[in-house]
């Protein structure tokens, strides 16, 4: 009986040419018979009729993403914002500001 992945699980294969290799099944995967006999944990397994938990999207990434705190901090000098704060800080007050422009 196939088995489908109700979440992410990671299976090592054992013996053989791809012995030590790690597979991935994604939530929805049909879990293989080999597979099968290596995973532990009967809660990796979707139920019959249960919905499969999808991941979660990442949000997508903002202009300022990825952007060093000097940069950051320059944009705002340039718009008369305030400086002060972590990188997280200093991104939300760049966006609002950008918000409040529109």
């Amino acid at each position: 009986m196939a088995k489908i992945a109700r979440t992410h699980v990671h299976v090592e294969k054992k013996g053989g040419k791809d012995d030590g290799k790690v597979v991935i099944f994604a939530a929805g995967d049909e879990i293989p018979a080999w597979a099968q006999k290596i995973i532990s944990n009967d809660d990796v397994y979707a139920e019959d009729d249960a919905v499969v938990e999808e991941a979660p999207e990442s949000p997508a990434a903002g202009p300022y993403d990825g952007k060093p705190d000097d940069e950051l901090r320059a944009l705002l000098t340039a718009r008369e914002l305030p400086t002060d704060g972590d990188t997280a800080a200093l991104i939300a007050r760049l966006t609002q500001a950008d918000a409040e422009q529109e």
